[in-house]
């Protein structure tokens, strides 16, 4: 279904708010903004689903008309379910009941009610999100996951527990990328392990 550049002009406020309400707590995956469907969102729950790809790229000799081919994703483990927190799940609540509908249930979509390519994502999603909140520092989405990655590592997440929400395929690429904020900041005195063996 085709929708008409004014139809997409008044979603458009909305769709930013949506897609900035994790305030950078819990950013919305790329992934999501490009090819999740509803289908992938459990409000009631509050939990995302990253269960494929989508690919644009033409294969040599194929003669099919659909240009978006859809793929599971690279790893077993890039298959997760990702928490959202309640200001998001609100969020996309309201944005369920205005947003364009299109053929394949899409959370985001184009004018043409399609999935979003990186460069739509950017430049009419993330570029004017940051401009109204007055964010003048170039800031990419997959700035985004990264700070979301290293936000929930200060929070004392358990280091595995972010590596399943970012789909490593191993742990040790999360560790690996994330040292730095890995490092104990101070000398570790031990006295809370003094503690236990007195008391215990």
């Amino acid at each position: 279904m085709c929708f008409g550049r004014a139809h997409e002009e008044r979603c458009r406020r909305s769709r930013y708010n949506a897609g900035k309400s994790g305030r950078g707590s819990e950013p919305l995956t790329p992934g999501l903004i490009a090819k999740g469907n509803w289908a992938d969102v459990d409000l009631d729950r509050g939990l995302v689903s990253i269960r494929r790809t989508v690919s644009t790229a033409r294969v040599k000799g194929e003669t099919a008309e659909e240009r978006h081919r859809w793929f599971n994703p690279k790893t077993k483990k890039g298959t997760r379910g990702i928490p959202i927190p309640g200001e998001l799940v609100a969020a996309l609540r309201a944005w369920k009941e205005k947003c364009p509908k299109s053929r394949l249930d899409l959370v985001f979509c184009n004018e043409f009610g399609e999935p979003c390519d990186r460069t739509g994502i950017g430049r009419y999603g993330l570029a004017p999100a940051l401009e109204q909140a007055n964010i003048e520092k170039a800031v990419t989405m997959y700035g985004l996951r990264h700070t979301y990655a290293s936000m929930l590592i200060l929070l004392k997440r358990p280091i595995t527990a972010v590596s399943a929400y970012l789909g490593h395929a191993d742990v040790a690429i999360t560790m690996k990328i994330y040292a730095h904020f890995l490092k104990q900041k101070k000398q570790d005195t031990m006295g809370d392990l003094e503690a236990l063996i007195q008391n215990g």
